[in-house]
């Protein structure tokens, strides 16, 4: 995974895990009250680690309260900036028995871009139909390439046709960054870029983030956040994603719509992914 700059985990607006988002804070740091596979829970001993923690904390598994902040999101979970190396960061012993670390859909897999979404994971009771699947609605994200000097972005939400099965508008701003979602009706400035990743059939929805920073991987998290909490109201009809921004992450292609080897599918459960 990235590099000790940043990475954001985005836990989606949909997501369920016995780590519930209110409580990050108060058990990410403390290795101590995590229990594999029952979700966390206090000592029975206080001050002593079960011995699975302690397993982990001798191969050199680490956290402090520095290493991570939460940032909340407007309809639920948000996103958790990481300011280390993940490899041996300890809250991942928490995380793999119920999560998958996923890139976007649409994005390289096989491109690390420090930006990952937390999907339930899918166990043999789901597989052999005793259990139900997790939901976990997404449409296929890109970023594309729009000219300018400072930092500028808008979107695009593909749905099928023109869908009466989500407010659009409802979209919400996300306060904890000073991000602010406004609709967009002019899209001129935008044709060329657009022009190459339109699909006839589809409606767009269109709107400018502003953004008073400079972190493009913040950007992107949020982004991604937003059209995961558009997917979980629309009923399956939001398809794609395309973020248009006048910058991406240093030394990276943009993930491009016009790099899809495949026809947009349809995820709606964890099985998709």
């Amino acid at each position: 995974m990235a590099t000790p700059t940043s990475t954001y985990f985005i836990y989606p607006p949909w997501a369920s895990y016995s780590f519930a988002w209110p409580s990050l804070p108060h058990i990410f740091p403390f290795p101590e009250k995590y229990a594999l596979g029952a979700g966390p829970v206090p000592l029975a001993v206080p001050g002593r680690w079960p011995a699975e923690m302690k397993k982990y904390a001798d191969l050199g598994y680490s956290v402090s309260a520095r290493d991570q902040r939460f940032i909340d999101g407007p309809e639920g979970g948000g996103l958790i900036a990481v300011s280390r190396e993940v490899r041996r960061w300890f809250p991942m012993v928490l995380m793999i028995p119920q999560c998958n670390f996923v890139v976007p859909p649409g994005f390289d897999r096989h491109t690390d871009y420090g930006v990952v979404i937390l999907v339930p994971n899918v166990r043999a009771a789901h597989r052999l139909g005793e259990t139900a699947v997790p939901l976990a609605p997404s449409p296929l994200f890109s970023v594309e390439h729009i000219e300018g000097n400072a930092l500028q972005a808008v979107f695009a939400l593909g749905f099928d046709g023109k869908t009466t099965q989500v407010d659009v508008a409802s979209i919400c701003d996300f306060p904890a960054l000073d991000i602010a979602i406004k609709p967009l009706a002019d899209i001129e400035e935008y044709r060329d870029a657009f022009g190459g990743v339109e699909e006839k059939g589809r409606y767009y929805a269109w709107y400018r983030i502003l953004y008073p920073g400079e972190d493009v991987r913040a950007l992107t998290a949020v982004a991604i956040y937003i059209g995961l909490g558009v997917a979980a109201r629309a009923n399956g009809s939001l398809r794609t994603m395309h973020l248009f921004s006048t910058r991406f992450l240093a030394g990276m292609e943009y993930p491009s719509a016009t790099r899809w080897q495949q026809s947009v599918r349809r995820i709606r459960k964890a099985t998709d992914w």
